[in-house]
C-alpha cells in the first residue's frame, strides 16, 4: 500500500513539474514573440517611411503634388479650401464634425497624393475632374444639448406674429449666434419613411450636410428605428404635428394642442431629443396655431425656397428651384408622403452644386 501511494505521489509530482516547465516555456515564447513583433513593426515603419520619401521625391510624386496645387487654384478647389478652414474653426462644436477633421481630411490628402503618383502615366494628359468631385467637408453644425435625465417642465414662449422664413428671422427670434454670410439651411418634411429617409441620410452623409427633419408623429410610429437613425446621424428634429392635418389654421385650440403634444411626446420618447421647432403642415398658420406653439415652448418654422417636390413636378423643376437658393434662405424638401425618387435625384445634383458655389449648409 505504501509503495502504491508513493508511486501515485511521484507521478503527481512529476506532472506538476512538467506543468511548471510548460508554463515557463509559454512565458519565454511570449516574450520572444513580442520582441519579434516589435522588431517587425519597427522594420515595417522604417520601410514605409523610406517608401514615402522615395514616392515624394519621384517624378510621379512631384507631378501629383503639382496637380493638387493646380486643383487648389480652381474655383472648386478654393471653395473646398474654404470649407476645410471653416471646419477646422468650428469643427469642435460637434463630435461628428470633429471626427471628420481628424480622420477624413488627412486621409483624403494622402490618398490623393498616392493615387496621383500611381496613375500619372495613364492620366497626366487627362483634364482635371469637375469641381463637384472635389472632397467636401462637413459644414458647421450647432451642438445639440444632451437629453435631460428627467422630463423638464414645458416653458411657454412669447407668441410670435409670424413664423421663421429665413436664417436672419431665426437669429432674431431665437437669439442664436449669427450665421455665416454664405449659410443656407436644408429642411426635410413628412418623414420618417422606411425607403427614402435612409437614402437621403446616406446622401447627406456623403457630402457632410446637416439638415432639419420635420417629423410627423404617426410616421415615427412603426418607423422608430428610422427616426433614431436620423437623430444618431446628428441631424436636428422638428415637430410637424401628429397626423399632418390639412387646414390646421382652421382647427380649434384643443385640436391644435393635441396634434403638437402627441407628436412631441412620440418624437422625444423615440429619439431621446425634444424638438425645439414646429412646422405647420403646408405652412398653414393662424393666431390659434401660433399661440399653441408658444404654449408648447416651440418656435414656429416656415421656409423661403419651396420647389413643391411633394407634388412630383419633375426632377428638372425641383433642381431649378433649389439651385436658385441664395444665402440666408431655408430650403424645403420631403422624405415622406409618397414616392420621393424625384426629390432624391434632384438633391444628388443640387447639394454638390450649391457647395461648389461656396454656399454652406448649417443646422438650425
Amino acid at each position: 500500500m505504501f509503495d502504491r501511494l508513493k508511486d501515485v505521489g511521484g507521478r503527481s509530482l512529476d506532472r506538476l513539474k512538467e506543468n511548471e516547465r510548460l508554463r515557463a516555456l509559454r512565458r519565454q515564447s511570449g516574450r520572444r514573440l513580442r520582441a519579434v513583433r516589435d522588431q517587425s513593426r519597427e522594420r515595417l515603419g522604417a520601410v514605409r517611411d523610406r517608401s514615402r520619401e522615395r514616392l515624394r521625391a519621384s517624378r510621379g510624386g512631384r507631378m501629383a503634388a503639382a496637380r493638387l496645387d493646380r486643383l487648389r487654384q480652381t474655383r472648386g478647389g478654393r471653395a473646398a479650401g474654404r470649407q476645410v478652414g471653416r471646419l477646422k474653426e468650428y469643427g469642435d462644436e460637434h463630435p461628428v464634425a470633429r471626427r471628420r477633421v481628424l480622420v477624413a481630411v488627412p486621409s483624403a490628402a494622402g490618398l490623393a497624393l498616392l493615387a496621383g503618383a500611381a496613375d500619372f502615366e495613364m492620366s497626366a494628359s487627362k483634364p482635371a475632374g469637375p469641381a463637384g468631385e472635389l472632397p467636401v467637408t462637413r459644414a458647421v453644425v450647432r451642438p445639440r444639448p444632451a437629453p435631460p435625465t428627467e422630463k423638464a417642465p414645458v416653458v411657454g414662449l412669447p407668441v410670435q406674429h409670424k413664423p421663421i422664413f429665413t436664417l436672419s428671422d431665426y437669429r432674431r427670434m431665437t437669439g442664436a449666434p449669427a450665421f455665416p454670410a454664405d449659410a443656407i439651411a436644408l429642411t426635410i418634411d413628412d418623414g420618417p419613411h422606411p425607403i427614402w429617409t435612409p437614402k437621403i441620410l446616406r446622401l447627406l452623409d456623403r457630402y457632410h450636410v446637416p439638415a432639419m427633419f420635420c417629423m410627423i408623429g404617426n410616421q415615427v410610429l412603426g418607423h422608430e428605428a428610422v427616426a433614431k437613425s436620423v437623430s444618431n446621424a446628428g441631424h436636428q428634429l422638428a415637430n410637424h404635428t401628429y397626423s399632418h392635418p390639412t387646414k390646421l389654421a382652421g382647427k380649434s385650440h384643443d385640436v391644435v394642442r393635441k396634434e403638437i403634444e402627441r407628436a412631441q411626446a412620440k418624437i422625444q420618447k423615440t429619439t431621446g431629443h425634444a424638438p425645439k421647432l414646429f412646422r405647420s403642415p403646408g405652412g398653414d398658420w393662424s393666431p390659434t396655431v401660433l399661440q399653441e406653439v408658444a404654449k408648447a415652448g416651440l418656435v414656429p418654422l416656415d421656409w423661403s425656397d419651396d420647389p413643391r417636390d411633394w407634388s412630383r413636378p419633375g426632377v428638372p423643376h425641383i433642381k431649378s428651384k433649389l439651385l436658385a437658393a441664395r444665402p440666408g434662405q431655408i430650403l424645403l424638401c420631403h422624405d415622406g408622403g409618397g414616392d420621393r425618387s424625384q426629390t432624391y435625384q434632384a438633391l444628388n445634383a443640387v447639394i454638390p452644386a450649391l457647395v461648389a458655389r461656396g454656399l454652406r449648409f448649417v443646422a438650425l
